[in-house]
């Protein structure tokens, strides 16, 4: 126990020696975080709050109930996964989707070269070694075959940083974000991926169902079984039903409970923590540096 004690009040006794140096440390690790926190460009997060469509729902669960029917008159139809939001959001996610659904309706700089964000003119800041703003051309140094335009496997890795889609297991609702430096592209990019993700779903299911209607009509020729021909006509009628489902409404797999909005307050850098993390981080090698410092003086006498 007194050894003990006897380490500690040595352990103070040389803190307190060095206290100066201590000090000097912590404020230059300060300065270092306060640098930090005020170089580092806000970054905004906009959300829409999804709920899952009973369009798309009960497309799929008709389209699969009518395959098995179908199935046991010896035709076939095709598939689908009973939840079709969960589809929509691992495509909201993948390559096809944003060369397709999201590339072609943003500006690709605005994705690639942003750097920041000015308020008070609502223009973006692009990085120079990137993007020139005056002149609008890509300028950025690459290696052959590269070229200066960044492709869209590169533009789609910047995609998968900033925009996030997950499902609430207890609500079963789904938030779609999208971080940026400017507020308002974080929200129009958010209505964009909505907006088009429904569409997407809406011309797929058409196109199975226009698919569909064709092979029964084909198939009805075929035959003369009247049994057979009563099967093939009331799957007609549910495709017919089900091509006019997919276009009854915009919001045909996600309804929108909250829009997207530009929100005011940033959501990055959290400058306070940021300062928080310098003061202890200089405070541990002031700490580490004073006990050094003593062993080493220790060692040469």
């Amino acid at each position: 126990m007194m050894n003990n004690e006897l380490d500690i009040n040595e352990f103070f006794n040389i803190l307190y020696e060095r206290v100066f140096m201590m000090i000097f440390i912590v404020v230059i690790s300060c300065l270092i975080a306060l640098i930090i926190a005020l170089s580092t460009p806000n970054k905004y997060v906009s959300s829409a709050l999804l709920a899952s469509s009973n369009e798309g729902s009960s497309f799929s669960n008709s389209l699969g109930g009518l395959s098995n029917f179908a199935g046991i008159a010896g035709i076939s139809l095709p598939k689908e996964p009973t939840d079709k939001s969960i589809e929509a959001m691992e495509r909201i996610k993948s390559f096809n989707f944003f060369s397709k659904n999201f590339l072609p309706y943003i500006k690709l700089e605005d994705l690639y070269a942003a750097e920041g964000w000015n308020q008070s003119n609502n223009q973006l800041k692009y990085n120079a070694k990137l993007f020139d703003a005056n002149s609008r051309k890509w300028v950025r140094k690459t290696d052959s075959p590269e070229k200066k335009i960044p492709s869209n496997q590169q533009a789609y890795a910047k995609y998968k940083k900033l925009m996030s889609i997950s499902q609430d297991n207890k609500t079963n609702f789904f938030t779609l974000s999208i971080e940026h430096f400017s507020p308002y592209i974080a929200r129009d990019w958010v209505d964009i991926i909505v907006k088009n993700i429904n569409n997407e779903m809406r011309l797929i299911d058409q196109k199975i169902a226009m698919e569909s209607i064709d092979f029964l009509n084909a198939n009805s020729e075929k035959t003369n079984i009247n049994e057979l021909k009563e099967v093939i006509n009331n799957l007609l009628e549910k495709q017919m039903q089900n091509l006019m489902l997919s276009s009854s409404r915009e919001d045909y797999i996600f309804t929108i409970i909250q829009p997207a909005i530009s929100p005011e307050e940033k959501s990055y850098p959290r400058r306070s923590l940021i300062m928080i993390i310098g003061f202890i981080t200089g405070l541990v090698i002031s700490i580490l540096f004073a006990l050094v410092m003593n062993y080493w003086k220790k060692d040469v006498t």
